[in-house]
């Protein structure tokens, strides 16, 4: 019974500072991630970076540089662009770690912002 309760301790102080950190990660976290999806879709041939911008880094920027098309992007081909990069799981590791928004910039310097 007293090992027990040493264990449960000791995996709840293990769990309450795994999410802690995770809450709490700072800009340079943040950073970093925007730079590892960029060379994870650079390398599969996507013309597109992915940046953390404003204050305290909490915006994410993806920027497509090949979308220059005359008409704005619809709703659903921003959704469908947004599917891609996003996928499974990446957009809850962006909340984790403390994004809280982001914005696409197309070839014609326009802004679409979208909510994580």
């Amino acid at each position: 019974m007293k090992y027990k309760l040493h264990l449960l301790v000791i995996v709840g102080v293990w769990l309450s500072i795994s999410l802690t950190m995770n809450c709490y990660a700072d800009a340079n976290t943040r950073i970093g991630m925007a730079n590892s999806l960029t060379a994870k879709w650079k390398a599969e041939g996507f013309p597109v970076v992915f940046k953390a911008i404003g204050k305290d880094n909490r915006i994410l920027r993806i920027t497509q540089n090949n979308i220059t098309q005359e008409p704005l992007l619809t709703e659903g081909q921003l959704f469908n662009l947004l599917g891609i990069y996003l996928e499974s799981g990446v957009q809850e590791k962006l909340k984790r770690i403390g994004f809280i928004r982001g914005e696409v910039i197309d070839g014609r310097h326009r802004k679409y912002p979208f909510e994580l």
